[in-house]
């Protein structure tokens, strides 16, 4: 009885261990294309979603969120100088909201450019 016991157990791991390989494996994964401007001098752009976008090109009480950006890639209309990202510069990119359409600023740190601002972008 020890070895049909045995089996048993045996045979319920192979199966919870194909089960995981097959979660893992079945999806499909899409990358984001790569980020580009447009002739109008518009960013679009692969970004962490959700994130927040800020009332000013800043963090904090003076600058409180006024949308979400859900998203991803989304499209920013030009760039600014603000207050420090936290991801190596000052950047903030300007678009409006998926939430409620509400205008407002994205620091760099969430938008996967390879480098800040990119080139051609408008400055605001």
């Amino acid at each position: 009885m020890r070895m049909h016991r045995r089996a048993a157990i045996a045979g319920a791991a192979a199966a919870m261990a194909a089960a995981t390989t097959l979660t893992v494996t079945g999806g499909t994964a899409y990358a984001n294309p790569p980020c580009y401007v447009d002739g109008s001098g518009h960013l679009h752009c692969g970004n962490d979603a959700p994130t927040a976008i800020y009332q000013r090109p800043m963090y904090g009480t003076n600058s409180p969120i006024v949308d979400h950006l859900r998203s991803n890639p989304s499209w920013f209309k030009c760039y600014v100088t603000g207050a420090y990202t936290g991801g190596g510069n000052y950047i903030w990119y300007y678009t409006y909201g998926d939430d409620t359409a509400t205008w407002g600023y994205v620091p760099a740190v969430h938008v996967w450019t390879s480098n800040d601002p990119p080139n051609g972008m408008d400055h605001c």
